[in-house]
């Protein structure tokens, strides 16, 4: 059966869900707004307001449609166009959570082009998240770091948004923009890295790298492809941007 949605301002972007328990959940953008509509019935399950542009989001691993359980839980992260970071939740006892971070001087300084979930698929699964930019930056965020050295970890869910510790941030640089980032989807260190002129990088964010010669990029470049159309264009000045895309095979983990 054919559903159709009517969403009341120009959608930018929608996002499946792929985690197990929330297959049949998908996220709309709107101009300022994320909503989160079940592909059963296109009901909609949670509004969020953001009063910004989105320019990324990713699905948290902790996501469960209300198909799934009567416990239902929606958790994603997105991205505004003033470089902002949101966490947004909602259960079935509560509503539409708005988690802010990784604004000023903490975060990126240019667009943020993708983001994801990086902790594998165990207890860290939902903890940490990496996001891409026009900065050259790739950062990996702690979203459930400890209040001080001392105390115990985090619980991925929290009582009291107004008391959760602010999200600490691990930075890689690179030498050009970067466009799209993926995650492995078994291990919880390896990722895909797209930068906007065609080079695509394996990186281990987990690295030591004072273990690693100084003079050797610890984020490995696989390989670098290149439209030639797109490479005359800007030659000739007729383009002034590149692009690139990369992510894993979810079937297959080494492709």
């Amino acid at each position: 059966m054919d559903l159709e949605h009517h969403h009341p301002t120009r959608v930018d972007a929608v996002r499946a869900c792929y985690h197990d328990d929330a297959t049949d959940l998908l996220a709309v953008t709107g101009e300022h707004s994320v909503d989160v509509l079940s592909e059963s019935d296109c009901q909609t399950l949670a509004s969020f307001h953001i009063g910004a542009r989105i320019t990324a989001l990713a699905w948290s691993p902790l996501a469960v449609s209300p198909t799934a359980s009567d416990n239902w839980h929606i958790e994603l992260a997105i991205a505004d166009a003033d470089f902002g970071l949101h966490i947004l939740t909602k259960s079935f006892q509560g509503d539409e959570s708005t988690f802010p971070f990784g604004g000023g001087l903490t975060g990126h300084h240019g667009k943020i082009n993708d983001m994801t979930f990086c902790g594998g698929r165990g207890e860290d699964s939902s903890r940490y998240l990496a996001t891409v930019s026009d900065d050259k930056m790739l950062m990996v965020w702690d979203l459930q770091p400890p209040v001080d050295p001392g105390s115990p970890e985090q619980s991925p869910c929290y009582e009291d948004r107004n008391d959760r510790p602010q999200p600490t941030a691990y930075v890689i640089a690179f030498p050009n923009p970067l466009t799209t980032i993926n995650s492995h989807p078994s291990t919880s260190k390896e990722l895909l890295v797209s930068d906007c002129r065609g080079s695509i990088f394996l990186t281990d964010w987990r690295s030591d790298p004072q273990e690693m010669d100084q003079d050797v990029w610890r984020h490995s470049s696989l390989l670098e492809v290149i439209d030639p159309s797109a490479l005359a264009d800007h030659t000739m000045g007729s383009s002034i941007r590149w692009t690139a895309s990369v992510a894993w095979r979810r079937d297959t983990s080494d492709m």
